[in-house]
Parts: structure tokens; sequence; C-alpha cells
């Protein structure tokens, strides 16, 4: 691909051992991010000031990520004792948050053999509702609550899930209002790089998952990483 490409960005993250691919996914997110952000100034889209704020976040992101990763792990040890067993998942998200909603859902399906839908929240009337029911764990990943819109449509659809008695699992910047059956509470970020706050607690939660149900985490069953060899 290097070779057939006009420009080539690499992403540094280093060799990923596991044929399932997690820090290389943050990593093409953040690269992603970067890109929009200098477009964007380049456009004149964005002023210094926000440019700047966008900048710091991402380059507080690590630090972030490792203090979110010490804070919610018991959490998320626990939330997959409880739903290891469930068959079928849901991932849902409004919005910028839905690619979180899709890999998370890959991520769970690849490492613990488990069938996990992600979708965006808004599709959850077009058939998917009537698969809801007790036994169901619907994971709802919730914009920083200053995102008001996406977070308010997010909070609508949760509504529809709780009405049916599914089991709503929030992964959220702070509490959800009316509750949840689980709450993953996130540390504070931007709405830029919540998605990939949300994106690291998908990946343990499958982790976790894989881990009690006895599955090889680092070379999941029919997978293998694609190697071209010149």
């Amino acid at each position: 691909m290097t070779r057939e490409a006009d420009l080539v960005v690499q992403q540094d993250s280093g060799p990923e051992i596991c044929v399932i691919s997690t820090k290389a996914a943050a990593a093409q997110l953040v690269l992603l991010t970067r890109l929009a952000v200098e477009v964007a100034r380049a456009k004149q889209r964005v002023r210094n000031g926000k440019y700047q704020k966008i900048i710091d976040d991402l380059c507080a992101l690590p630090h972030v990520i490792q203090s979110a990763l010490g804070s919610i792990r018991p959490a998320i040890r626990d939330l997959a004792w409880r739903y290891h067993q469930k068959p079928n998942w849901f991932f849902l998200a409004r919005g910028l948050f839905t690619p979180m909603a899709y890999e998370a859902a890959l991520k769970m399906k690849e490492v613990t053999y488990l069938h996990a839908e992600g979708m965006p929240a808004g599709f959850l009337k077009h058939g998917t509702l009537s698969l809801v029911d007790r036994e169901t764990p619907c994971v709802f990943l919730i914009p920083p609550e200053e995102d008001k819109t996406l977070f308010d449509l997010t909070m609508s659809s949760l509504e529809e899930v709780r009405a049916r008695k599914g089991k709503v699992i929030a992964l959220a910047f702070d509490r959800v209002p009316g509750g949840a059956d689980t709450e993953i509470i996130l540390p504070p970020a931007s709405p830029v790089t919540a998605p990939l706050l949300h994106l690291v607690a998908a990946q343990l939660l499958a982790y976790e998952t894989a881990l009690l149900l006895g599955r090889n985490i680092d070379r999941p069953r029919s997978l293998a990483k694609s190697v071209t060899v010149s």
C-alpha cells in the first residue's frame, strides 16, 4: 500500500502481535482527527483557539486513556462477569459515536464468539427493537452532555430499550438521567476525544468477556493477520 500511495502517513503505533487490532484502530482515529483539524485550519473553518484546544486534547489522550484503564477496569470486569453468558449484544450510538459502536461490536464477536451488532441508535425502530428483551445487553455509547444534540438523541433511544425491559449498559461521562442497569463512568473528555475513550472501554469489555469464556484472545479461531512479503 505504501508503494502504491502518493502520500503516506505512518501511524507509528508499533507492532500489533494479537490478531485483533486494538491500538492500531485507535491510532488511525487519532490520525484522521489530526487530518480533519488540519484541513479545517487550512480552510479557515476553525479558529486558532479551538484548533489549539483540539491539539491539546489529543496530546493529553495517552494520559487520559491510561487513567481510564485504571479507573474503569474493575467495573468492566464486573460487567463482563454478569453478562458473559448472554449470546446476543447490541452496541448503540449516534452521530460521530456510531463508528465506535461498529468497532465495539466487531471486537466483541471477534474475540468472544458471541453475536454482537453495532448500529446507529436511531435504527432501533426499524425492526431491531423486536429483538430486545430482558436477556439482551444493550450497550449505549453516550456522548458528553455538552454535545447536547447527540446526548439527547442517544438518551431518547436508551429510553426505547428501557421501556422494553432490555438490559441498559451505559458507557458515559456522567451519571445517566433515570439510571441504567450498569453505568461505566469514563474520565471527562472533549467531544473530539470522547469516542476514543468509548473505543478503549469497549475493547476492554471484549477482552474481559473473552477471558471469562476461556477464548484464545491473541489468536481467535478462523482469523489471521494479512501479511505481504516482498
